[in-house]
């Protein structure tokens, strides 16, 4: 995936935000749009780097959202959610 791509073009191959995700499905990290490398390195040790599979827990009412990733549960802002972009890993919501 390039960096130049349109958010539109990702959004045709069917990838989304982590901010737009839902809550009960299983993503992969499709690709981190960043450049501060605090931020990356922050999200790294959080377990979200690309091909990663994180699973939305939980969208909580300040707009952050609860994920489980290989390093645990952790909390998310919008703001770094809205550079990452996940592609479904198994679409069906958890029972």
């Amino acid at each position: 995936m390039s960096e130049m791509e349109s958010p539109a073009s990702r959004r045709q191959r069917g990838l989304l935000l982590l901010a737009d995700a839902q809550p009960g499905i299983t993503y992969t990290v499709s690709g981190i749009y960043e450049r501060d490398r605090r931020l990356l390195e922050f999200l790294e040790a959080r377990g979200i780097r690309p091909a990663a599979k994180v699973r939305i827990l939980e969208r909580n009412y300040d707009q952050t959202l609860t994920l489980s990733t290989t390093s645990g549960n952790v909390s998310l802002g919008r703001a770094a959610a809205d550079r990452v972009w996940l592609s479904p890993a198994d679409p069906r919501p958890a029972k």
